[in-house]
C-alpha cells in the first residue's frame, strides 16, 4: 500500500511527544452534515506518539489512507493545513491539542502543500541534542 510517512530521528537525551494535527474544512462540513450542527464538531483531527530518547523511527504511517504523495493525501482527506508539533511529553501534547496554547510546545510548524514537498511521500523530522527541531 502506498502511504505518506514521517521519519523521526530523536537525538535528544529525553523522550519527547510528536504531534500531528490536520485542519480540514471539508471534514468539518462532512461531520456537521452527518451529525448535525454542534459546537464539538471541529475541523481538526490529531494524532500523537511518544518518541523515545536517542531513537530513530522510520516509516510512521500517517492514517491508513492509500496515496502516493502529500498532494494526493491532502486531496483525499480535504486537508488545508498540517501542523507538526513537539512537546516534552504526551500530557503536554494533549493539553496543546485541547487548548491550542503554543507556549506549551517546544516546536510547532504549520504546513500547506505550498511549503511541503508535495510530490514526496515522506517527511523527515530531526530533533537534535539541544531540542532543536528540523523538518525536511
Amino acid at each position: 500500500m502506498n502511504t505518506v510517512e514521517i521519519n523521526v530521528d530523536n537525538r535528544y537525551h529525553e523522550d519527547v511527544a510528536i504531534g500531528i494535527r490536520f485542519y480540514s474544512e471539508f471534514r468539518k462540513q462532512w461531520m456537521t452534515e452527518k451529525y448535525g450542527e454542534d459546537d464539538d464538531v471541529k475541523a481538526l483531527f490529531c494524532s500523537s506518539w511518544t518518541m523515545p530518547k536517542n531513537a530513530h523511527i522510520y516509516g510512521f504511517t500517517v492514517e491508513a489512507v492509500e496515496c502516493s504523495n502529500w498532494t494526493e493525501f491532502f486531496s483525499k482527506e480535504g486537508i488545508d493545513t498540517l501542523t507538526m508539533a513537539v512537546a516534552r511529553n504526551e500530557a503536554i501534547m494533549n493539553q496543546w491539542f485541547a487548548g491550542g496554547d503554543d507556549s506549551l510546545l517546544v516546536f510547532r510548524q504549520d504546513m500547506t502543500l505550498d511549503n511541503l514537498r508535495a510530490s514526496d511521500n515522506v517527511m523527515d523530522i530531526v530533533i537534535d541534542e539541544y531540542l532543536g527541531v528540523t523538518i525536511r
